[in-house]
């Protein structure tokens, strides 16, 4: 019987919200994104720049991240957020080394695991989850709908790059009942971005 992978993702705070990584942890993180060259694909907006910044980043209480691990080694992070009801914005870095088959699987393990979550009260947290990508970055847009989130729309002029570029944004989703879970609710989820 072929070995099965475990992957696993450890919040960056726990719930009492205290770190669940050393500084020193979440630096080498940085250094691992400089090495793989994808600092300016992750963070198109040129917003993370150095390691302070990517720790003042780590460490923004609007940003619930995760650092994703398979078979034990780090395979990247991702974080949530703009939370409007039980919907967020999630975003991904996975690193070189788990390019290909691993990553589609890291990432919809990451995604289950999100949107699967409840409360105390066995309510569960996370209804809809949002992608945001310019939409000149097609491998992306095509990662992301491979891993099953769908195609919303496109909007222009949303996305701003670093160097002040405008480009067309991508706006996709996934929902924890499927596809269908967005229907007839679509202009509820929109209004609320614009809020």
């Amino acid at each position: 019987m072929p070995e099965t992978n475990k992957i696993t993702f450890v919040p960056f705070r726990d719930e009492a919200g205290k770190y669940t990584f050393e500084d020193s942890y979440i630096a080498q993180l940085f250094r691992r994104v400089v090495r793989d060259g994808t600092v300016g694909n992750v963070f198109y907006d040129g917003s993370i720049q150095n390691t302070n910044d990517f720790m003042n980043f780590f460490k923004d209480k609007d940003n619930e991240i995760y650092v994703l691990f398979y078979d034990d080694k780090e395979a990247g992070f991702f974080w949530l957020n703009s939370f409007r009801q039980r919907t967020s914005f999630v975003t991904y870095c996975i690193f070189k080394d788990f390019w290909g088959k691993n990553s589609l699987e890291i990432f919809q393990t990451g995604i289950s695991q999100i949107l699967n979550r409840k409360n105390e009260f066995d309510e569960y947290i996370t209804d809809v989850l949002l992608s945001l990508t310019p939409a000149n970055n097609k491998w992306v847009i095509q990662f992301l709908t491979k891993a099953g989130l769908v195609i919303l729309c496109k909007i222009p002029q949303c996305i701003v790059l670093h160097g002040g570029t405008v480009e067309e944004g991508v706006l996709l989703y996934t929902a924890r009942e499927g596809n269908a879970g967005m229907k007839g609710i679509t202009s509820k989820f929109l209004n609320l971005l614009q809020k």
